[in-house]
């Protein structure tokens, strides 16, 4: 369980957010200067709420009416930046070391060898890190967080500087913590598709305000019994035979109903992000099953039909 009721100010922005839940991955979602990186590092105690409370489980880290403010190498919180902060004069294995030397043997319950396992990381350990990848670097971050022994990790857009194959990459490795792991996450982003694919709980931040607490598959609209949030893609009628999910797509009534074209398809093992372009400089993005997206025959510069269903729209300002 986390608790979260903190107020900050800095300069004019003022923040006031609230959330309580218990789920495996909570993401935080928002536009830009939403606050979402304000409440994420008041969790780890790089930032001081001007007063509030933070909770996890049973051990408070910050509770302004008792005076308490537990230092941030107390609180047992480990955190993944946008681009990895590694420590450029260690190698791999040094790197994921760090944190695990600050912990007693009563704390350590992640092994180094279960991490370097669930990341792929035995390859790289000798490795100066100017050497990897950006979605190496990102892995070995990760690992670092981890083998700190955290009770609660937070990542705060861990995917913003990667470029497409290796966010495919980096999501499949956190959705293998998610199951494997039980640590509970914190989970920064404004992209729909990622909360959509890795949250269980969803906190919608808006101007600094918590304004939207709930399930994910509610709070984002989604549709479908593997929970994954749909925008209907289909081929448009064409003077070639057609297949059976364009004759749907034709049958179909609906209002919201776009012919774009392909622009983006980032496939998952269960999940496929695609993203449309239906006029110039408006893209819609969704994400369907990876079956779905086979069987569609979805390809970047092909046609597309998009179905929207409105109550399923959530709209943010950046």
């Amino acid at each position: 369980m986390i608790d979260v009721d903190i107020e900050q100010r800095r300069g004019r922005f003022e923040l006031a957010v609230r959330f309580s839940a218990d789920a495996p991955v909570i993401g935080l979602f928002g536009p830009s200067g939403a606050g979402k990186s304000s409440v994420v590092d008041a969790i780890a105690g790089i930032g001081r709420p001007t007063r509030g409370l933070i909770r996890i489980n049973e051990t408070t880290l910050y509770d302004s009416a008792r005076g308490i403010d537990v230092p941030p190498e107390r609180r047992r919180v480990g955190y993944v930046f946008q681009d990895g902060l590694l420590f450029p004069h260690l190698a791999v294995e040094a790197n994921l070391l760090y944190g695990l030397r600050r912990r007693s043997a009563a704390e350590r319950f992640i092994t180094p060898a279960r991490v370097i396992d669930l990341l792929g990381l035995g390859a790289l350990l000798h490795r100066t890190t100017r050497t990897l990848s950006g979605g190496e670097k990102q892995r070995v971050a990760i690992g670092r967080a981890l083998l700190a022994q955290p009770r609660l990790l937070l990542m705060d857009e861990p995917l913003a500087a990667l470029d497409d194959p290796r966010k495919a990459e980096i999501l499949d490795y956190i959705e293998r913590l998610r199951d494997e792991l039980r640590i509970p996450i914190v989970y920064v982003s404004h992209s729909v598709p990622e909360i959509a694919r890795l949250a269980d709980t969803v906190v919608i931040l808006a101007e600094g305000r918590s304004v939207t607490i709930g399930d994910a598959r509610t709070v984002l609209g989604r549709a479908g019994g593997d929970g994954i949030p749909r925008v209907e893609p289909s081929f448009p009628p064409n003077p070639a035979p057609r297949t059976h999910s364009q004759e749907h797509a034709t049958q179909i009534r609906a209002r919201n109903r776009f012919c774009g074209t392909v622009r983006h398809v980032l496939k998952g093992p269960v999940s496929t992000e695609v993203t449309v372009s239906i006029a110039p400089g408006i893209e819609v993005a969704s994400v369907i099953s990876t079956g779905s997206a086979d069987a569609l025959g979805l390809e970047v510069g092909k046609s597309a039909h998009v179905l929207i269903k409105a109550s399923s729209v959530l709209v943010g300002v950046d």
